[in-house]
């Protein structure tokens, strides 16, 4: 039979291991939080530095040619950044995923508009190679000149953190 002291020292015992355990997972999250902030903060100016300087769109449509090569050359020189092109409804129009890697065929643009309204980091959107991830990302617009002036064709969509 267990004395009262007993009984007490066991119950102080598991409180203080869930007290420890909820403490842990705390400060994983956190930790975890706080490295996506870092991640996407740091790497906020990448897709506007493309849309910037890459020749992807001509007056027909999609410079499959300079797509192609950029995204080749992106890949080469960062394999964890994953780069897509994607219409102004977030349909993936051009990628660089080897085959069968692609699972969805539009991305999510509701935290799209929110990075590019400037709202709290982290923000995560729709992973292309997944069907239920989500990571942080960069985003710009792609803007593309044509007989009416300039125009939005779309968003530079690169998740920082691929496979």
């Amino acid at each position: 039979m267990m004395t009262l002291s007993r009984r007490l020292s066991v119950v102080f015992a598991v409180l203080l291991l869930v007290c420890c355990g909820a403490s842990v997972w705390l400060q994983i999250r956190a930790t975890s939080k706080h490295e996506q902030e870092v991640i996407q903060r740091l790497s906020s100016g990448l897709a506007a530095h493309i849309a910037e300087n890459a020749e992807l769109m001509k007056p027909g449509g999609l410079n499959q040619e300079a797509v192609k090569d950029l995204f080749d050359k992106l890949m080469a020189v960062n394999p964890s950044v994953e780069l897509y092109l994607l219409g102004l409804d977030g349909r993936i129009l051009a990628q660089a995923a080897p085959q069968g890697h692609l699972k969805r065929d539009k991305v999510d643009l509701k935290p799209v508009r929110e990075l590019l309204a400037g709202a709290a980091l982290p923000i995560v959107g729709d992973d292309p190679r997944s069907l239920d991830a989500t990571k942080v990302f960069s985003v710009a617009p792609l803007r593309m000149v044509g007989p009416n002036g300039e125009h939005d064709a779309g968003y530079i969509y690169v998740v920082l953190q691929g496979e």
